[in-house]
């Protein structure tokens, strides 16, 4: 099971979704060791945030070039951290990116460009690149018996059909078959200030799971 917040449905109505809803979330570091040198002798030294800028230019050819266009797929590299001091060449530079789409093809495909374009960066700038995946949760495919079962349950006009979404879930799925749906916020105490995340749980354990 998992549940999400999304700030443009009512409060107090579920969104759900038929089929496919989320999809499958990758975390991945991309390590890139180099050789430190002062600022005046780069030739001494291998500039990791060169290899890092270069290596990221390549990732945005990834789904342009190498996904097909019908097929939903995201890359994002959110994080640098390298470097020491401005006229030095850094040694270490560590790129934090995640992976989000419905299909196991994409999402190989992906993976194995960010490898193939690590080892070209070595090669071109004699550099180690260390790839490095964690796979966070898969797709949702949502049970079509177990989605009628949920609408029976709370009620059509209780639901709002949303599109499929690629947002981070609160609630990570479990090995049970379920059906994944979100809840929004609800007032508590009659206080405008204070919410909490509305879960039902009595209501996914009779009425969810199978």
């Amino acid at each position: 099971m998992a549940c999400i917040y999304i700030l443009n449905v009512e409060e107090g109505r579920i969104a759900v979704k038929l089929v496919l809803l989320w999809r499958k979330m990758v975390k991945f570091d991309i390590i890139i060791e180099g050789k430190s040198a002062h600022g005046a002798q780069p030739h001494n030294g291998v500039d990791a945030i060169v290899a890092a800028a270069e290596y990221i230019t390549n990732v945005q050819s990834i789904l342009p070039r190498f996904i097909n266009p019908i097929e939903p797929g995201v890359v994002t590299i959110g994080k640098i951290t390298g470097g020491e001091r401005c006229n030095v060449i850094p040694k270490h530079v560590l790129l934090e990116g995640t992976i989000r789409t419905f299909s196991a093809d994409v999402y190989d495909t992906i993976k194995d460009k960010l490898k193939d374009f690590a080892k070209s960066i070595e090669i071109g700038h004699g550099c180690k690149v260390q790839p490095v995946f964690r796979d966070m949760y898969p797709a949702v495919n949502n049970d079509e018996h177990l989605y009628s079962q949920f609408i029976d349950a709370v009620g059509v006009e209780n639901t709002e059909k949303i599109d499929p979404k690629c947002c981070l879930r609160i609630f990570h799925f479990t090995k049970h078959v379920c059906l994944e749906f979100s809840f929004l916020w609800v007032h508590v105490m009659k206080r405008k200030d204070l919410y909490i995340p509305f879960t039902m749980h009595r209501l996914i354990l009779t009425n969810v799971y199978c």
